[in-house]
């Protein structure tokens, strides 16, 4: 997955097109895109800093675009928001307030926190082929729209958070789900937890 400077370096390339808030969600949180764009103001608790993940927004034959419950009974969870991302979410919901105030009867409101330009669901390819064309311009060919949900993880598991939150986070099945997945983070943690446990034994004088 992407490193820290790398996520920054694509997200600060995205900060003048209408997917910053959308992408950095995304990298604040480990949600599917899906989940991300199936997300609804009434979702959000931004005083309490929590979200609600319940559904997700899947393009399904001729049906086109359609609402669908989360994944797995798993996938449906409330995940716990950050200060700073709580503070973009505000700054994005006072700016689709505008661009409604704006549109007026044009934009077609049905309380999706990332919306398209005039109200309707996001096409999730949009958002993936807009993700893959700023991915180059930050000379990161590699790097999948997926990524962003591996970077979260990884980061969180780099900074010694317990696997089980970061199987609820990311709506896992399991934690070996998770454990599997990640298992690329387990070298440097064990790493971590055997320089952990020699401090503390030469700190008692054992």
């Amino acid at each position: 997955p992407p490193d820290v400077e790398q996520v920054n370096a694509i997200l600060e390339l995205a900060s003048d097109t209408p997917y910053w808030s959308t992408l950095s969600f995304m990298a604040r949180t480990g949600c599917r895109r899906s989940e991300c764009l199936g997300l609804r103001w009434m979702d959000l608790d931004l005083d309490a800093g929590m979200a609600s993940i319940v559904r997700s927004l899947q393009r399904v034959g001729r049906q086109g675009l359609v609402f669908q419950p989360t994944k797995s009974a798993k996938s449906r969870r409330r995940i716990a928001l950050d200060g700073r991302t709580v503070d973009i979410l505000r700054a994005h919901q006072g700016a689709q307030m505008l661009t409604k105030a704006e549109l007026g009867s044009t934009y077609q409101d049905i309380g999706l926190v990332f919306p398209g330009e005039l109200g309707k669901p996001l096409d999730p390819a949009t958002l993936t082929r807009n993700f893959i064309k700023l991915a180059k311009r930050a000379d990161l060919k590699g790097i999948r729209l997926h990524d962003l949900r591996h970077f979260h993880a990884t980061l969180l598991l780099k900074n010694n958070t317990h696997l089980k939150v970061v199987q609820e986070r990311l709506g896992h099945a399991s934690i070996a789900t998770t454990g599997n997945i990640y298992s690329h983070v387990a070298p440097e943690m064990q790493k971590g937890a055997a320089e952990t446990f020699a401090a503390a034994m030469d700190a008692d004088g054992l």
